[in-house]
């Protein structure tokens, strides 16, 4: 058994173990630092007393120990100045056992500590050597089927491939990742959104049988033709939707403003796997409201709301928060907005006051929509339609140099201006009022307070007429 330079290991941590101790570094910091990957994580087995030296960790750190897990799986857990010490019994008799029981080969491995001999009874180091993701064993998966989906997160995340026995094993038993909570799935998940070539593995999960196991709703998207606009059926068109979407996000290609990158333009931090999410639930309500008129062609009315409440519903299965589903769903619902608007210009149709009402109606995922607009339109053809990126990029323009800033400087009217000025009560007209004067002054139609009051008394006289 080699033995490995232990001097990446905390000292608190190294004076705190006896040179005969039973005392393993496990796990993913083995792989980690046989990688030359930074890591924060220290997993911890101990063959005697796991509790006794997670208190003498603690006391060395100035920090404190918390137990985590159930009765056969129970982990000491010390965290202090960014680092998590994980302390635990050794499962089985030996620590051989232990590692045989981990998910993939490259996680079975342990350093003795203090000396640092390498333990690897999986041969998870000529693994690393050929970058390959290998099950230790057909069981681990049936042990804990989250394993299942967590093959490509560590794929994805390292770059390696997966061992053809293992993808095997993956399709055979894809059904059983159905038994695993939904937030632990989101975990695994959202992992490998965040990965910059992730389409490549939703691909391979879908060959595997996983991608329809974790989403059955996506099987329905094959062989579900379209109209003339497409070449693809929905599924074919929202692989290529992720593909685009996924190169515009982490290669900038092709760029919507000069200044700031695309993903610089997402309204919130989480928003880069959220909007993939998005982009491949995109279309998943096409296939309940496709219908065909006399003439054969294919229509899919309404399909954005029926999406984006079948996207809901996978939301709340995979346990996302409130906030992130309901971006998710409001990107879906309103996916087709920016088309109309280019349709509108085509036909020479398209006026100041509806790019506003779009505007105000999506603002602050402006950008995140127009992105996953731009994405589904080169998911169309073979050949992407460029006049529509220009068409998005000039939104995208007008929406940082006018609109924003024109939201910042102060209302012409007010609520007290209809009281005072208009001799209205307070009642649900005072919003419609209100919200059609900041319409026209955002639009640029209405540049004073003279003019709002004149709109406003126009919209009282209406409901009276009414």
């Amino acid at each position: 058994m080699p033995l490995i330079n232990t001097k990446f290991l905390p000292q608190p941590l190294l004076s705190q173990i006896p040179q005969q101790s039973g005392t393993w570094l496990v796990g993913g910091s083995v792989r980690d630092q046989l990688l030359c990957r930074p890591f924060a994580d220290w997993d911890l087995a101990v063959e005697h007393d796991p509790a006794g030296l997670a208190r003498a960790i603690a006391e060395a750190e100035g920090s404190r120990v918390v137990v985590l897990g159930k009765k056969k799986q129970i982990i000491h857990r010390v965290v202090s100045a960014g680092r998590i010490f994980d302390i635990a019994a050794i499962q089985g008799q030996t620590i051989s056992e232990d590692l045989l029981r981990r998910d993939f080969t490259v996680n079975a491995m342990a350093l003795s500590l203090p000396a640092g001999r390498l333990i690897d009874p999986a041969g998870g180091r000529n693994d690393l050597e050929r970058q390959v993701i290998r099950m230790t064993g057909k069981k681990v998966l049936d042990d804990d089927p989250l394993r299942l989906l967590r093959a490509f997160r560590m794929a994805a995340i390292l770059g390696f491939s997966i061992d053809p026995e293992t993808l095997a094993a993956v399709s055979e038993k894809a059904g059983q990742i159905r038994q695993v909570a939904g937030e632990r799935i989101r975990d695994e998940w959202q992992k490998i959104l965040r990965t910059p070539d992730s389409a490549q593995w939703i691909s391979l999960m879908d060959q595997a049988g996983l991608l329809g196991s974790l989403f059955p709703e996506i099987e329905a998207l094959k062989n579900c033709g379209q109209n003339r606009h497409h070449e693809f059926d929905v599924f074919d068109h929202t692989m290529a939707v992720y593909k685009g979407l996924e190169q515009m996000l982490h290669q900038n290609r092709p760029a919507l403003t000069p200044n700031q990158t695309n993903k610089q333009l997402l309204s919130m931090p989480a928003a880069t796997e959220l909007l993939k999410h998005a982009a491949l639930l995109h279309d998943i309500g096409k296939p309940q409201t496709r219908t065909a008129d006399n003439q054969g062609r294919i229509h899919f009315y309404h399909h954005p709301g029926a999406g984006a409440q079948m996207a809901g519903q996978i939301c709340r299965r995979l346990k996302f928060s409130c906030a992130d589903a309901g971006y998710v769903t409001f990107l879906i619902h309103h996916h087709l907005r920016p088309l109309f608007l280019y349709r509108a210009q085509q036909r020479e149709a398209l006026t100041t006051r509806a790019v506003t009402r779009f505007f105000i109606k999506t603002r602050p995922r402006t950008p995140d929509l127009l992105l996953l607009a731009a994405a589904d339109m080169t998911g169309k053809k073979e050949h992407a339609d460029t006049q529509f990126m220009d068409f998005a990029a000039g939104l995208l323009q007008r929406y940082f140099t006018r609109h924003l800033p024109a939201r910042q400087r102060p209302r012409l009217l007010k609520g007290h201006d209809l009281i005072h000025e208009l001799g209205l009560c307070p009642s649900p007209l005072f919003a419609t009022i209100l919200d059609r004067v900041e319409e026209g002054r955002l639009a640029g139609d209405i540049t004073s307070r003279d003019q709002a009051l004149e709109l406003a008394r126009k919209i009282v006289e209406t409901q009276k007429d009414a």
